[in-house]
């Protein structure tokens, strides 16, 4: 679990960013929409020209319908060919079918060569297919052995790539809708130690920053790095340690997605970058074997979310980027964020919540910490203020709470905070029973008890209690002189 799980905010974030972020295309970086039937038939003829195309539409069994009444009504229908699990089957004959098992069913539509004196038909056989799926269509390329997904729902307008509808469990680590299949939501992995990966971060990439490339003579790997560098905002002419943030990323994690284009010819490339392929290469060699730690996953740098998730943008951040920001840096991102009717009226009381749990995380002194810090790496103190600061947002009275020491690891300049959160929570109508040595937080108690006169077996004597002024007044306690 995390600060963010655990104090649930996260949940919070999870929500807003499913009902009001925008879903981006990994591959092409432009917001996802829903395309017309009209626009997916231009799509074809643009991309597919000549080409033969099988267009399928997937379907599912209805409520109560198993998988051969779904084959026996596509047969009454006049269809003819069905693909099950990837296999093309023809419906004339008796098909096996694993009822307890889930599988994918797609009726073939048609099959046809894409040209422009086929347009009617085109159109008549995507306008179908849209109407059996509920929307979805898939074209198979059978020359080429692929296929592109169509969503009349949720697809990029540039690549059609189709994707899911947002949902709260889609930013999940611990759901299969949300989490990286690679690291499987643990965020970490084996792959090299990233300080054997940067030789000097004085050099740039080209004078051999990179301890494996080393220094870069290959021209046209050069150039092929050059153009990656243009379309994801690196220079392999600056050195490592001038570049951004963001630059970094970049060359280090890739856009494995992305398609950039080589040359006029129509080639192109994918530039997976430097960490996934140096730590796939050494977990398959028994030579760097020695080489290999616990490292941050290289295919979701360590968000623990899968691709798609970490692609929807609000106010242009992902929920991974304020994952990682400190409390007191992504307070003021929700604090400033202004709503529009629409938005203020689907998420209105989610931001409020967010704004509020952030402000107590703040107040209790837990500025500096992010959400995506796990517990187990908090201190006792932390861990007791986190707490604290998700009982000042419950709200609840008549409760009694002990914390031991819980200025423990809290800097003096933020005692001030801890304290008047303490303040709020006794003034809702609880009870704090509070293990404490620090002057400040004793000058602060409504009553003290003093235990001594000394410590271990010296001790364990009430030796004054009262208010703070009694207790100094008090001529055996330690604490009062």
């Amino acid at each position: 679990s995390t600060v963010g799980t655990v104090t649930e905010v996260y949940d919070y974030v999870r929500a807003l960013y499913a009902t009001i972020g925008t879903q981006h295309c990994p591959r092409c970086r432009v917001p996802v929409g829903s395309q017309t039937a009209q626009q997916i038939v231009d799509r074809l003829l643009d991309s597919a020209a000549e080409k033969r195309v099988v267009l399928l539409a997937p379907v599912e069994p209805r409520h109560n319908e198993g998988y051969e009444t779904l084959l026996q009504r596509a047969r009454t229908d006049g269809f003819v060919r069905v693909r099950i699990d990837g296999q093309i089957h023809e419906l004339s004959e008796d098909i096996a079918i694993e009822r307890r098992l889930r599988h994918r069913v797609e009726l073939i539509v048609d099959r046809l060569a894409v040209r422009q004196r086929e347009l009617s038909r085109l159109n008549e056989s995507v306008e179908r297919a849209l109407e059996l799926s509920g929307g979805e269509l898939i074209a198979y390329y059978p020359d080429e052995e692929e296929e592109t997904r169509y969503s009349r729902r949720y697809s990029c307008p540039q690549c059609g790539d189709a994707f899911s509808p947002l949902h709260p469990q889609s930013f999940s680590f611990n759901h299969q809708q949300g989490m990286c299949s690679i690291c499987e939501g643990l965020g970490e992995g084996e792959g090299v130690d990233r300080e054997l990966v940067i030789a000097d971060h004085s050099l740039s990439v080209r004078a051999g920053a990179i301890a494996l490339w080393g220094a870069i003579e290959d021209a046209d790997f050069a150039r092929l790095l050059e153009l990656a560098g243009s379309k994801l905002g690196f220079d392999i002419d600056t050195p490592f340690a001038e570049l951004s943030h963001a630059a970094r990323r970049a060359l280090l994690y890739g856009a494995p997605g992305e398609r950039m284009a080589l040359n006029e010819r129509g080639h192109a490339f994918c530039y997976r970058g430097v960490l996934p392929i140096i730590d796939e290469t050494a977990r398959r060699s028994t030579r760097h074997k020695r080489t290999l730690k616990q490292v941050p996953c290289s295919a979701c740098e360590g968000s623990r979310l899968k691709t798609e998730s970490r692609f929807v943008y609000l106010r242009e951040r992902s929920i991974a980027d304020i994952a990682r920001l400190p409390i007191a840096e992504s307070q003021p991102f929700f604090a400033d964020m202004a709503l529009d009717v629409r938005e203020g009226e689907i998420a209105g009381e989610l931001l409020q919540e967010i704004r509020t749990r952030l402000d107590f995380l703040e107040r209790v002194g837990l500025g500096y910490i992010s959400l995506n810090r796990r517990t187990a790496t908090l201190s006792g103190g932390e861990a007791q203020r986190i707490r604290l600061a998700s009982q000042i947002g419950s709200g609840l009275t008549g409760v009694l709470y002990m914390l031991d020491e819980p200025t423990i690891g809290l800097h003096p300049r933020d005692n001030r905070r801890l304290l008047d959160a303490l303040a709020a929570l006794r003034d809702l109508g609880n009870t704090l029973v509070v293990v404490e040595h620090d002057r400040e937080t004793l000058q602060e108690a409504d009553y003290i008890v003093d235990m001594g006169p000394g410590a271990g077996r010296e001790g364990g004597e009430v030796v004054a209690s009262g208010s703070p002024s009694a207790v100094q007044d008090a001529p055996n306690s330690q604490t009062g002189a």
